[in-house]
């Protein structure tokens, strides 16, 4: 009886598909190399989207720094920018490069007097700042010159405290923690635009039980905070997502208009002022401004900018 024919059995070994190595990889190491691809990804994302908003998107309004060391400026004394730095504002309207001092407020281009003079500190918000303009056509070094040799025997210095985008709620811990303190000035000039420091929101942590503003209500920024700010300041892209962040933020948590049309200009709503929390609370900052020039010996002088009917 004859033997079977051997049959020869090929077995082919399919090679091993990448999904099953992973799968067989620790926890830890699953966890590495996720993060790691979303890393990179985030980080091509954000290369590509700098280079395309660098070359083809020209905002209205951008501002940014080119030193390495910048964050929030943000102090007891309310906003304003990074000590002993310089921005530039770029424009469809303007181009400006314009420097701080080491209090965060607009520098001058060149030192103050020497000496004993007599300064006068203006304290607002974007239309005292100037930074459309250069320095020396700001209004405070125009009314500086102007008052050139008008006080005998001292010469007149004129001290920009304008930070854009504030109102009169900053203005008050602005003159409290940095203008009065530690040297106040001779006089004060509070300049008000009643469109924008007259409708401002006046929140209800900011005053004590009586209605008189308190002196400590900002706090020092976060890391998270210097980290968001040094991205605004550098990167296009950046600036422009958290621009969009914002504006769908406000747009979701809009809040109602909190006083009376133009109620500045209307004696009848004014003389009700107990009535109205934004009068009443925009009533108790004057009062307490003046208390307090007072009480460190400068002058105020309101000056009132802007539409007022």
């Amino acid at each position: 009886m004859p033997f079977p024919k051997a049959r020869t059995i090929v077995k082919t070994v399919a090679p091993a598909c990448p999904g099953s190595r992973l799968v067989r990889l620790p926890r830890w190491k699953k966890v590495g190399l996720l993060a790691l691809v979303n890393l990179v990804l985030f980080a091509v994302t954000g290369v590509i989207g700098e280079v395309g908003f660098r070359l083809f998107w020209n905002p209205k309004y951008y501002i940014h720094c080119d030193q390495w060391a910048v964050g929030s400026g943000i102090t007891a004394a309310g906003r304003k920018y990074w000590p002993n730095s310089t921005y530039q504002i770029e424009s469809s309207e303007f181009r400006v490069t314009f420097r701080t001092n080491a209090q965060g407020y607009r520098a001058r281009p060149e030192p103050s007097e020497t000496g004993r003079p007599y300064r006068i500190a203006f304290v607002g918000d974007s239309f005292t700042e100037g930074m459309q303009v250069d320095y020396d056509k700001t209004f405070c070094a125009l009314i500086e010159r102007g008052l050139a040799g008008s006080v005998p025997g001292r010469a007149v210095v004129c001290e920009n405290y304008g930070v854009a985008a504030t109102d009169l709620f900053e203005y008050w811990h602005r003159i409290t923690h940095d203008v009065l303190r530690p040297a106040p000035p001779d006089a004060l000039v509070l300049c008000i635009f009643p469109g924008n420091d007259l409708t401002g929101e006046l929140p209800d942590g900011g005053f004590d039980a009586d209605g008189r503003p308190q002196r400590e209500y900002y706090k020092e920024p976060g890391w998270v905070k210097h980290i968001s700010t040094w991205l605004n300041l550098k990167s296009k892209f950046a600036f422009y997502v958290q621009q969009r962040v914002v504006i769908a933020w406000r747009r979701m948590v809009r809040t109602p208009y909190q006083a009376p049309w133009q109620w500045w200009a209307n004696p009848d709503v004014t003389a009700r002022a107990a009535d109205v929390p934004v009068i009443r609370r925009s009533r108790a900052l004057f009062q307490a401004i003046a208390a307090e020039c007072r009480q460190r010996g400068t002058k105020l002088c309101i000056l009132v900018v802007g539409p007022v009917a």
